[in-house]
């Protein structure tokens, strides 16, 4: 059991205790030090996943525009052109988004970004099939205006031709002829109408005048038996079946283009927009909480270094005080009873002998020596007393004797 009564575990204590404070205000400091990195380091995680998705999206509205651009192109080349475009951008995206899976670490986070670059590899997947349309569609429209001018060069050489120069009914069949002329000319208009406007009503334009088209021209047929008369309506009835399987074909491709666009694009592209937004947002929220904490851990580290300081500085006073009133002071009454009892002056009272530390073993040290001096001064006193008896004895016995051999020789 330590006795707090003494001075040396009294420094002791208050040592210790400096030492303890000393190494809590360090361990503290180093523990907040650390808390503060981690968080920071989280914040730096979560800001650079935030930066990184930005990019992506950056990206993927690039690629989002190239996918609107192919419909807009009006050649091959310009569609690959555009399509090579959107490759460059999804390269560039994925590595955005691979770099933004490297340092998460949050599942929610990395389940997100997984399913963002799915969604990007469906569009592009899309995109790339959109092209192949588009580019199916400018060669089947390239034929469709070949088999027109066909049209054009059959009707004008049959309308020349010495058949309908010899029909007695010529006025007749070149009025229908022109007839025919007049529907195709309308066909085409529908096509490029429906190609321009996507308007489903000019669909069934194409198919009515197609029909009445090849009714038409099969009523011209029956005016003659003539043969060669036979293969030059036959001629115009295969360019009008021509030019209708080359729009139905463009319709077809069309309708899958119209299919790509709604369902293996736009779907995709928005879903991806709707989880970066999602993305961007929880990791900003995470950063902003992040550095948030980081804020309140240094405070709380203040406040725990701060109260540690001030309990410090109170041990310092409280040290400083109690080595002046409780050291230094007894010291110096202690060291004017010494400077007395060495002036000889014995009857003093010793101050410190009631106290239990070094101070009062001191002091009743002291005390001790004082007894054994006043003790030693009472005994050479008493023997000096005696010792001058003896002489008086002696000198008397000496004077006796002088007069005794004074009287025997007188």
């Amino acid at each position: 059991m330590i006795n707090l009564n003494r001075i040396g575990n009294k420094l002791g204590l208050a040592g210790a205790v400096g030492v303890l404070l000393a190494i809590g205000m360090v361990a503290n400091q180093m523990v907040t030090e650390s808390a503060v990195y981690e968080v920071n380091e989280l914040a730096a995680v979560q800001q650079g996943v935030a930066d990184n998705v930005l990019a992506a999206e950056v990206s993927v509205r690039q690629m989002q525009l190239a996918g609107r651009n192919i419909r807009l192109q009006r050649t091959p080349a310009e569609v690959e052109k555009t399509a090579a475009e959107m490759r460059k951008f999804k390269v560039i995206e994925e590595k955005q988004i691979d770099a933004a899976l490297a340092v998460s670490k949050n599942p929610v986070n990395i389940e997100r970004l997984h399913k963002i670059k799915a969604l990007m590899e469906n569009y592009a997947a899309g995109i790339e099939d959109l092209a192949k349309v588009q580019s199916e569609m400018f060669l089947m429209t390239d034929k469709r205006i070949e088999i027109s001018a066909e049209w054009e060069s059959v009707f004008a050489a049959q309308l020349q031709s010495p058949a309908l120069a010899e029909l007695a009914n010529r006025g007749d069949v070149e009025k229908l002829l022109h007839q025919a002329d007049s529907k195709v000319n309308g066909l085409r208009a529908a096509a490029w109408r429906f190609a321009a406007t996507g308007d489903e009503s000019q669909r069934q334009v194409i198919v009515r005048s197609s029909a009445v088209l090849k009714e038409g021209l099969e009523s011209i047929r029956r005016f003659d038996d003539e043969k060669a008369f036979h293969d030059g309506i036959d001629a115009l009835v295969s360019i009008v079946t021509q030019f209708t399987a080359a729009n139905d074909a463009i319709v077809k491709l069309d309708d899958s283009r119209a299919e790509i666009i709604k369902d293996r694009t736009a779907i995709f592209v928005n879903q991806a927009v709707e989880l970066i937004e999602a993305q961007v947002a929880f990791v900003q929220a995470n950063a902003k909480a992040s550095k948030v904490r980081a804020v309140a851990e240094t405070a709380q580290a203040n406040r725990i270094n701060f109260g540690l300081a001030i309990v410090v500085m109170i041990a310092i006073i409280g040290s400083v005080m109690f080595s002046f009133f409780g050291i230094a002071r007894p010291m110096t009454r202690l060291n004017g009873a010494l400077g007395q009892m060495a002036g000889g002056n014995l009857d003093i009272v010793i101050p410190g002998a009631d106290r239990g530390d070094e101070i009062g073993d001191l002091a009743k040290t002291v005390a001790v020596i004082r007894e054994n001096a006043e003790l030693k001064a009472r005994e050479e006193a008493e023997a000096k007393v005696k010792q001058d008896q003896v002489a008086a004895k002696q000198r008397k016995a000496d004077m006796v004797k002088l007069a005794d051999n004074f009287e025997s020789a007188v």
